[in-house]
């Protein structure tokens, strides 16, 4: 440790926390599309078909949304010690460092969000209309996709 409080094995720890948290979230978002991630599963099928795939594969679903969730503290991990090398660098004005925070805060919900679509999906998948499993499919790989572009 260093005089100032500079602990460079956590931060290492944390840095490759990020690598840990695409491993994660690659495997849980997979197993939720059917291994079949390159390219999604289509948009155009019917909401019968996304109700049964749902139901056919549902406790792999929900093991793999579990994944993707506990990967979000890697990902915060990763996130804060980015974070902290600007702040180390920015030294009496930390604006950036506050914008990352509250981005990082952003960037982890909307993370969190696209699982909860898909668990919400797996939920009761064959026993509610399939147009609610179709809906809540939808928002995680649709929804989800595109507040991730947009932020």
């Amino acid at each position: 440790m260093y005089e100032d409080g500079f602990q460079p094995g956590i931060m290492k720890v944390c840095a490759w926390s990020g690598v840990v948290f695409c491993l994660m979230w690659l495997i849980g978002a997979s197993v939720v599309a059917g291994w079949q991630y390159i390219p999604p599963p289509s948009a155009a099928d019917p909401a019968i078909k996304v109700a049964a795939d749902y139901a056919s594969k549902n406790l792999g679903i929900q093991i793999g949304v579990t994944l993707a969730n506990f990967s979000i503290v890697a990902y915060t991990m990763w996130g804060m010690v980015v974070t902290q090398m600007t702040r180390r660098v920015e030294k009496d004005w930390p604006i950036l460092y506050f914008v990352q925070v509250v981005s990082l805060a952003v960037c982890v919900i909307v993370i969190l969000m696209i699982a909860l679509f898909w668990g919400a999906a797996s939920w009761r998948a064959g026993d509610t209309l399939p147009e609610v499993t179709q809906l809540a499919n939808d928002l995680g790989f649709k929804g989800g996709t595109a507040l991730m572009f947009f932020y």
